[in-house]
């Protein structure tokens, strides 16, 4: 019986070695490192993204131009824990203090159905949520309350010089764990701090975007995701994504990461409760030639968040302004169709505005601004809204540009004029552009098929 169990354990040697020297093989082809398995396992990780601790960060120079110019991502070590959220944000916390706050919902397997809260379609209060989220499919990924900011500090090298004003909105995240993110980009530079939970990245440049399978978006979309399956990655079917590099990040509670505008990532979160918070950053940062670093000598002091000094706000009640568009974006484009003395007829400019409406590309790297017909978002296909409503909508932006521009005054619309607008007034103008329906409070009613009615 000794020698049979001696003989069986030679032959399994053997196989293994067998196996380990002869891949197996499928379908008349080797097995292919990564496929079917979670993604990251198609090839070795080029290794952990740069850190810093949070005494230690870089200045708001280095900062822009070793890791916002180049879009780098890198990860700043206790950073959150200098926020006064970081002790204070408990569920029993949160609920006495901003439990009548309403935010967004989504469910943890994103695109998918959208969930309902006590407010409405993915709409609930934070009291509600943090009753019920244990036993629901659902995550709060919504943009801040304005009277939370007042718990959260902002790291100084994002605090003076070119950074000024470009805090595009800062976001709330809460789940019970358990989320999986799809591998995708977002427009915006993101400085993503937790403060519960753990957070594991996998980061990849979208300079190798040719070897991804992105989902079909509009060329003017920055944000988009990939088609890739993250649990199970079909390396068959995409044989061109074993090219792909990508790095790593660990993310522990207390630290905060910085994702640049474009670059993909997917994020698995586990722990009883995942708790973050992200300030997002106005992405025309990446095209500045230099950084303006007024203000920032000598800076070191992690400044409490005010939500003056953030462009699109929200006081925690009615219509968000999330994923609004950049005002300085706006802006630049502006600038860039009037560069060279260039000058439009006020009259015909304004009559163009009443008829059509504004629609720009808030992307400088796209060399001019567009005007065409007005584009009005409408949820559903089966639902339109209130023509006048539009026309409403149209008469306040050529009001804005009528006032701005003092139309009555002067025939021609210069670069001078253009560049004479204040940040304030690009704000303003931005606000009425390219609205998101599912900010507004009333979002259930804008994704009813009148065919059911």
């Amino acid at each position: 019986m000794a020698s049979i169990s001696y003989t069986f354990v030679l032959f399994c040697c053997w196989i293994t070695i067998i196996a380990i020297t002869n891949p197996i093989q499928c379908h008349g082809k080797e097995s292919i490192r990564g496929h079917l398995q979670p993604l990251g396992m198609h090839r070795d990780p080029e290794g952990h993204v740069d850190t810093y601790e949070a005494d230690q960060l870089p200045t708001a120079a280095e900062f822009f131009k070793k890791y916002v110019k180049p879009k780098r991502p890198v990860l700043f070590r206790n950073a959150a824990k200098v926020s006064p959220a970081f002790q204070k944000w408990s569920d029993d916390y949160l609920l006495n203090n901003y439990g009548d706050l309403q935010v967004k919902l989504e469910s943890k397997l994103e695109k998918k159905v959208i969930p309902i809260g006590d407010v409405g379609l993915g709409r609930d209060s934070i009291r509600h949520f943090l009753n019920t989220y244990t036993q629901r499919d659902v995550y709060i990924v919504s943009q801040l309350p304005d009277p939370m900011a007042k718990d959260l500090k902002v790291p100084p090298c994002l605090t003076c010089g070119s950074f000024h004003n470009r805090i595009m909105e800062a976001n709330l995240w809460v789940s019970n764990g358990g989320t999986s993110s799809l591998l995708h980009k977002d427009a915006l530079n993101t400085l993503n701090c937790l403060i519960n939970g753990t957070k594991d990245w996998i980061m990849i440049s979208d300079k190798h975007i040719k070897n991804i399978p992105m989902a079909q978006e509009p060329e003017s979309e920055i944000g988009g995701f990939s088609m890739l399956n993250v649990d199970k990655v079909n390396m068959e079917r995409y044989p061109n994504f074993a090219k792909v590099p990508w790095h790593y990040a660990n993310v522990s509670r207390g630290d905060c990461l910085y994702i640049p505008t474009g670059y993909l990532h997917q994020v698995r979160s586990t722990g009883p409760q995942n708790l973050a918070y992200s300030f997002l950053l106005d992405y025309n940062l990446i095209h500045l030639k230099r950084f303006d670093n007024n203000g920032c000598s000598n800076n070191r002091d992690y400044e409490v968040l005010d939500p003056s000094k953030i462009v699109w706000n929200y006081p925690g009640f009615g219509s968000m302004t999330m994923g609004n568009p950049s005002p300085w974006g706006i802006r630049d484009g502006f600038v860039a169709a009037f560069r060279g003395n260039k000058k439009v007829k006020a009259k015909n400019f304004m009559k163009y505005i009443r008829k059509h409406g504004l629609v720009m590309e808030d992307n400088p790297g796209r060399a001019k601004i567009q005007m065409k017909a007005v584009r009005i978002h409408i949820p559903h296909q089966y639902f339109t809204p209130c023509i006048r409503c539009i026309n409403v909508k149209l008469a306040i932006v050529a009001d804005l540009f009528e006032q701005f521009f003092d139309i009555e005054n002067k025939e021609y619309i210069t670069s001078k004029d253009v560049l004479g607008l204040s940040f304030k007034d690009w704000t303003s103008i931005t606000s009425l552009l390219d609205p998101d329906s599912a900010n507004r409070e009333d979002f259930e009613y804008y994704s009813i098929d009148r065919r059911l009615m």
